[in-house]
């Protein structure tokens, strides 16, 4: 089975997790379940669900997974290592700034010149889906919750089924 796209590229905030903003989040966490962590002062964040599944789908299928998140990443890649979700992630890009396009560039950029593939860009807000669907040719964007509502959605759709 070939998958449709090389190159998956997530959000964070109100996509993988269910919290709004996670540069909110004071460090250090605690893993509280699976898939939930709480920071130091008790906040819970909680991954939704079928994102592990996906994850380890993607590392099977030899797809590319990394994120565009406007977080701090002092803040961020510790939340993802407490999660256990950096082991997934090739070259992410966490900046405290909302240009989505300017991370997908950057992104595409260290893939290099030799990159050839197509990638799939999910995000929940629809100013920065409209934005990298209109940046990038080979970049296909889908609004989390909307064009996709759910992980085994989404798993679907890098595989072939559903519409972009």
């Amino acid at each position: 089975m070939k998958p449709r796209y090389d190159l998956l590229i997530l959000d964070l905030d109100l996509t993988v997790w269910d919290h709004e903003d996670a540069s909110s989040l004071v460090p250090p966490y605690r893993r509280v379940s699976e898939g939930a962590a709480a920071d130091s002062r008790g906040t819970t964040i909680r991954l939704r669900p079928g994102i592990r599944e996906l994850l380890s789908r993607c590392a099977e299928w030899g797809i590319r997974v990394t994120v565009a998140s406007w977080n701090r990443p002092d803040v961020v890649f510790p939340l993802l290592r407490t999660l256990d979700l950096d082991r997934f992630l090739w070259n992410p890009v966490i900046e405290f700034h909302p240009d989505k396009v300017a991370m997908v560039a950057r992104i595409l950029r260290a893939l290099g010149p030799e990159w050839d593939g197509r990638g799939l860009f999910v995000d929940d807000r629809e100013e920065n889906v409209r934005a990298v669907a209109e940046a990038f040719e080979r970049v296909d964007a889908v609004r989390f919750g909307v064009d996709v509502k759910s992980f085994r959605d989404l798993t679907e759709l890098l595989v072939g089924g559903g519409e972009v």
